[in-house]
């Protein structure tokens, strides 16, 4: 038996290991001792050795140990010699349905080489320095003159020489890429922040829209500082993208016109997506995690709504604060037909294009 190589130690906090086996989304708990028992028997594989070595910190007896190896070998935290210890991205189709996204595949690259290439300070630094630089080229050249976007963008539709019926798929190339750019920006914050695992996906949002996301436990960040970085982190590659389309097309909307029309059509896309992600009142976005971190209530929603279930049910309606959880609860349901307006928004693009042909 030896130790899987495809374990990841996500947290190891208060004498407690909690740890994931390749791209499973199980997460297995262990005391720290136990874990530490478990990988000093891999090496030795003999239990009297290991009760020798531990005597000094705990009295294993032999049915214990051979229960911790019975657990430790249905986990998958031991396994046989003979198993192949290389480890590679692979590919999983899932099909599985959760509250906003039909997940159809997804691509773990958990201890591979393009893991320990994001984990790496030198590349990391290199990465965030280019990234400035960048972001500040951009911004000062499109504050050195007027913008004009107005007529910049009326001018590239004249000039775009597609039908009609072709804009359907720009609309959704676009989400595409814009939603793959902004998911690596919180990949990228994770790794610099620690995080323990790569698992990216391609699915559907709300069953119908394509779009990339990856798997990032946040939660298990232990400090909250870190965890607002990574949960705005998509937020600050999408307004590196928004000035990089705004310099584009200011600059080349004359040259290239179908690229610059793309590129407006990213902009909506990218805007679209952070009215949802700084919407506090809408669970499950970036701002509803930062906005619930700050106030160390990660059930905020699901606590109001209960709170506002018995204040309809006449019950706790003399606790004020209940009143201000079912104000809440009045607002999110709101923005919640607010948002799915907004699907609508594309087809209102598509009239305005039209009207121009």
């Amino acid at each position: 038996m030896k130790l899987n190589p495809n374990i990841i130690v996500i947290n190891n906090l208060n004498n407690l290991i909690l740890i994931k086996i390749g791209n499973t989304d199980r997460i297995i708990k262990m005391s720290t001792i136990e874990f530490d028992i478990i990988t000093y028997y891999s090496k030795v594989l003999n239990v009297n050795l290991v009760k020798e070595n531990f005597k000094s910190v705990i009295n294993i007896e032999k049915d214990q140990m051979n229960i911790l190896i019975k657990k430790a070998t249905e986990n998958k935290i031991l396994i046989p010699n003979d198993s192949s210890t290389e480890t590679n991205s692979s590919i999983n189709f899932i099909f599985k349905k959760n509250k906003k996204i039909f997940e159809i595949l997804n691509v773990d690259f958990t201890n591979t080489a393009l893991e320990r290439f994001f984990e790496n300070w030198l590349v990391t630094n290199c990465i965030t320095i280019i990234f400035v630089f960048l972001f500040s080229f951009f911004l000062l050249n499109i504050l050195s003159e007027p913008l004009n976007f107005k007529e910049n963008y009326i001018q590239t539709l004249y000039k775009v020489p597609i039908s009609f019926s072709t804009i359907i798929g720009y609309i959704y190339l676009a989400s595409f890429i814009s939603t793959l750019i902004h998911e690596f920006g919180h990949y990228f914050i994770y790794k610099r922040n620690s995080g323990k695992t790569s698992v990216f996906g391609f699915g559907l949002l709300f069953y119908f829209m394509p779009v990339f996301y990856n798997k990032i436990l946040v939660g298990l960040i232990p400090e909250k500082k870190k965890r607002i970085l990574i949960n705005a982190g998509g937020m600050f590659f999408d307004l590196l993208q928004f000035i990089f389309l705004i310099y584009f097309t200011k600059t080349y909307h004359d040259t290239f016109p179908i690229t610059s029309f793309f590129c407006y059509t990213l902009m909506i896309s990218i805007a679209i997506r952070t009215f949802f992600n700084l919407n506090i009142f809408l669970p499950s976005t970036d701002g509803y995690f930062i906005f619930t971190d700050l106030l160390n209530k990660p059930n905020f929603f699901e606590v109001a709504l209960q709170n506002t279930k018995n204040i309809a049910k006449k019950e706790n309606r003399n606790n004020f604060k209940n009143y201000f959880y079912a104000l809440y609860i009045i607002i999110c349901y709101f923005f919640f037909a607010v948002s799915w307006c907004l699907f609508f928004l594309p087809i209102l693009f598509y009239f305005f294009y039209a009207s121009f042909k």
